[in-house]
């Protein structure tokens, strides 16, 4: 992701933001990198952007850690269709309780 974040190609970078659980970067272009991590022991969470995507083209990566041993468990972009310009679902696998990482791109 580093690459991604730190590409020229993307312009200059105009604005850079950084929230308790969020991050920003907004380069010159309009291509935009965010990305936090969601506490939680329900079985989904919405996350809402810190600044809209221009459309809902955008890559969301997530990733998960079980802060409970043993209690298995997933995170996983919800289906498209709950993708929107201003926020995104991310389901889990289990209601364990732990934390759940992502990272979204696009314009």
């Amino acid at each position: 992701m580093k690459t991604c974040i730190d590409n020229s190609s993307f312009g200059n970078l105009i604005y850079k933001f950084t929230f308790p659980t969020q991050w920003v970067r907004v380069y010159s272009d309009g291509f935009k990198v965010m990305g936090g991590y969601t506490e939680t022991g329900k079985s989904s969470e919405i996350v809402t952007f810190l600044r809209p995507f221009s459309n809902t083209n955008y890559t969301i990566l997530t990733s998960y850690a079980n802060t409970v041993a043993n209690t298995g468990g997933s995170a996983t972009t919800s289906m498209p269709s709950a993708k929107t310009t201003t926020n995104c679902q991310i389901s889990q696998y289990s209601a364990s309780q732990r934390y759940t990482e992502w990272v979204a791109y696009g314009y």
